[in-house]
């Protein structure tokens, strides 16, 4: 059976899990101890010290942090984008010039549209 406590189910050990609960979570571990595995055998090989080694680690890493925190590299990859897009294509867009200044419309020809009197 199923408890409540701290505002979530609970599994009780009285009835089996259901089956949808642990095998996403289970696979993406899975996967990840997998990628560990493969990463810490590829670095006892060839030149541990080269640029290229640390650059394969860097990305081994990034991958399985990608397959062990999908929503946390999702919110990583917005957050990129919100904090490259002010910082890079405002000042593009503001180093745009337009061709000509447009002069603003004469407040008393605002009024005399809007109230339908003409001078």
């Amino acid at each position: 059976m199923f408890a409540v406590r701290g505002g979530g189910p609970t599994y009780t050990g009285l009835t089996p899990l259901p089956v949808h609960w642990s095998r996403s979570s289970h696979r993406r571990r899975r996967r990840g101890r997998e990628l560990e595995e493969e990463a810490n055998r590829g670095a006892g090989e060839g030149e541990e010290g080269s640029a290229a080694a640390a650059a394969m680690g860097v990305m081994d890493k990034l991958k399985i942090f990608v397959v062990k925190e999908p929503v946390v590299a999702a919110s990583c990859l917005i957050a990129g984008f919100g904090l490259f897009l002010p910082a890079v294509v405002r000042p593009m867009l503001d180093s745009w010039e337009t061709a000509e200044k447009v002069p603003p419309t004469p407040l008393n020809d605002v009024v005399a549209g809007v109230t339908g009197k003409k001078k």
